[in-house]
């Protein structure tokens, strides 16, 4: 059977790279959807130590892609490192897509006024209809998550 496949008209051919192509392609096309104003969705806020610190707890993506963040430690640490401690830093995003996953990579350059190189845990992308939402896994993958949604006019501070 390999054999006869080998044999077939070159369409065979275009056909398996076109699928290979596409399955390789981002999943999300995200188109600028990223700027602007990130908070925690509110199944997500009591993973924030402090409920008054809640209302700070955000990412900015700017479209040059640099970011400002205010976020949980769970985010930057091993679990058994956390404790819902807000950190504040600046530094790169970019967009990593494999297979047909879409993420969220921030590189961190300062957090807590102090100069570093750190890559936060990949924030996932999920879409909802039109709109999108990142979230990463506090511990385990597969386990809770922290979710972020985009603030919208009243939707946030």
């Amino acid at each position: 059977m390999i054999r006869n496949l080998s044999k077939s008209s070159p369409l065979l051919g275009i056909v398996l790279y076109t699928l290979f192509m596409s399955a390789c392609s981002p999943a999300v096309n995200l188109n600028g959807a990223l700027n602007g104003k990130w908070i925690p969705n509110e199944a997500s806020v009591h993973w924030v130590a402090s409920v008054t610190n809640t209302e700070t707890c955000q990412i900015t993506f700017n479209p040059d892609g640099t970011f400002l963040a205010t976020v949980p430690d769970y985010l930057m640490k091993t679990s058994d490192q956390c404790s819902g401690h807000l950190m504040v830093g600046e530094g790169q995003w970019s967009v990593s897509s494999k297979f047909e996953e879409t993420g969220v990579q921030l590189n961190f350059h300062h957090v807590d006024g102090e100069r570093i190189n750190w890559a936060a845990k990949l924030l996932n992308v999920k879409r909802q209809g039109d709109s999108y939402s990142l979230y990463f896994y506090i511990g385990e993958e597969g386990g809770d998550r922290f979710v972020f949604k985009h603030a919208v006019a009243g939707n946030g501070p």
